[in-house]
């Protein structure tokens, strides 16, 4: 981060309140030119809520101009960055959460697939005000029901967002059954990386034949299921390696067969091996 003057940064620990866990919550005033440098996000979906000046939101390298009342949705393992304006400084509010609910995870993989190459800009004013109570609420943390008010005006907060994309989901692309089943598909990848030692398990999940579930994925995104989950998979190995992991532990944690699986995998990937990505990232 550079030069932001911070006004609120709450909470310094992660707060879980039922399904819902609340990563960051603040607000941040821009000098001209401030930047919050590129990095990429774990597992979270993060708000930037403008609420004064001008400046520039990106995803995976893609910037998009932000204005006063815009709002942005950034997503699980996509770089991510933000830059003032020179002439009319940025202020704006963010809220970083994930959720355990299956539906409400659901809904936002489905808006990350929608709106991957699209506009992530929305505008909900609701949205905003909602936040601001969540900081204002995290300051009442001994007042009675503090809890329960805390998780209601975060579920708000998810489920505005959700509905403020599907409200500009029409203008993309018309949702049909197999569109489900492909967002249901991902969000299952995407929640349970970790876990996966096949995708050919992924037929007694869904019950269906694997060549066929991977036939309707192909035919729906564009993509095939075997370099989703590739993708998906080094998100998370490079999110892991700037986390400190080593890469015996990466290998390890996300399935790879060996650490020359890993690394040779990594480098096709992102064009450096995965032991000199790690160092670059201490330099």
């Amino acid at each position: 981060m550079h030069k932001f003057h911070l006004n609120h940064l709450f909470p310094t620990e992660a707060i879980v309140i039922n399904d819902i866990t609340l990563l960051q919550v603040g607000v941040m005033h821009c000098n001209e030119n401030d930047f919050v440098s590129t990095h990429l996000h774990d597992y979270l979906w993060e708000l930037t809520v403008a609420i004064d000046g001008e400046g520039f939101v990106s995803v995976n390298e893609k910037e998009e101009k932000i204005a006063k009342n815009d709002i942005h949705l950034s997503c699980p393992f996509e770089s991510h960055a933000i830059r003032s304006s020179e002439n009319n400084p940025l202020k704006f509010l963010f809220i970083a959460f994930r959720s355990s609910d299956k539906n409400i995870e659901k809904e936002l993989i489905k808006i990350q697939e929608l709106f991957k190459i699209s506009s992530r800009l929305i505008r909900n004013a609701g949205i905003q005000s909602q936040i601001e109570l969540v900081i204002e609420e995290i300051n009442k943390s001994n007042e009675i029901l503090h809890d329960q008010l805390l998780y209601s005006i975060l579920k708000q907060i998810i489920i505005m967002t959700i509905r403020s994309y599907n409200n500009a989901v029409p203008s993309i692309k018309k949702i049909n059954k197999e569109d489900e089943f492909c967002y249901t598909i991902m969000s299952y990848i995407n929640t349970h990386i970790a876990e996966i030692e096949s995708l050919m398990n992924l037929s007694e999940i869904f019950n269906y034949n694997y060549f066929y579930i991977s036939k309707i994925f192909k035919k729906t995104t564009g993509q095939t299921l075997s370099d989703y989950y590739r993708s998906r998979r080094l998100d998370a190995a490079r999110t892991l390696l700037e986390q400190g992991y080593s890469c015996t532990e990466v290998a390890n944690t996300l399935k790879f067969s060996s650490v020359y699986s890993f690394s040779k995998s990594f480098k096709q990937v992102f064009g450096i091996p995965p032991l000199k990505y790690k160092k670059n990232i201490k330099e």
